[in-house]
């Protein structure tokens, strides 16, 4: 399967707002076309909802457990929610990425569309180009070479220019090191390896100054709930 490069969030002006304070927004209008979709049950809209409730702003997937799944719906057979979830996945609402290489539980992504990411009227009145919509690829258990952690070797006579470039990753990853604390380096490797547009996107958030502690906190989330289900693999 190919892995698409355009990120779910590209119609998105990431200048202007946090992750946090973009995806609110065009997660209520997905929400809203799930609601109001004639062919899906309501137990389907109940999980979606639920899926919706637990999506992380940085990742833009979730990873709820059939347990809490079945609490919050009330639904307690594991095939009644797979059921739910193939019917979704069938309209188009969500990617469903099931690991096989690595020891990690299933993980939801909702799959916006033109319609949930576009805010013409809402922020600047200008029009933005449409996307198709994009499932998260399947990860590979090796982080991608294309992540450039490495430090430069002279910070000093590195300069950044008023649009972000390719090359201006590798800057705006040792600030996010830096804003994430002493574990960022591991942070943004568990991020790279579920999927390196995860890292791209902080970078071009980071490079117009408009992380906050929301989309800190939602990274960090997402990285130890690696490290939790790789843990508990190495127990077995």
């Amino acid at each position: 399967m190919n892995t698409p490069n355009k990120d779910p969030l590209a119609p998105f002006d990431l200048s202007r707002q946090p992750l946090h304070r973009l995806v609110a927004p065009a997660k209520a209008r997905w929400f809203e076309r799930v609601r109001q979709h004639r062919e899906l049950t309501p137990r389907s809209k109940c999980i979606a909802h639920t899926v919706a409730s637990f999506l992380n702003c940085v990742t833009l997937d979730s990873w709820p457990s059939q347990i809490t799944i079945a609490e919050s719906v009330g639904i307690c057979s594991r095939k009644t929610i797979q059921r739910s979830f193939n019917e979704l996945e069938t309209h188009g609402f969500v990617s469903v990425r099931r690991f096989r290489s690595l020891a990690l539980q299933n993980r939801s992504s909702v799959i916006f569309s033109s319609v949930d990411t576009d805010n013409r009227g809402r922020q600047s009145g200008r029009s933005r180009p449409a996307v198709a919509d994009e499932s998260v690829p399947q990860s590979s258990i090796v982080i991608p070479s294309t992540s450039s952690l490495t430090p430069p070797t002279n910070k000093s006579t590195v300069t950044v220019s008023g649009n972000f470039e390719h090359y201006t990753r590798a800057i705006m990853e040792l600030k996010l090191v830096e804003l994430l604390g002493g574990d960022g380096y591991d942070v943004l490797g568990k991020l790279s390896l579920l999927d390196d547009r995860i890292v791209e996107r902080l970078c071009r958030s980071c490079f117009f100054n408009k992380i906050t502690d929301l989309e800190l906190e939602a990274a960090r989330l997402a990285a130890r709930h690696v490290n939790i289900n790789i843990a508990n693999s190495n127990r077995w």
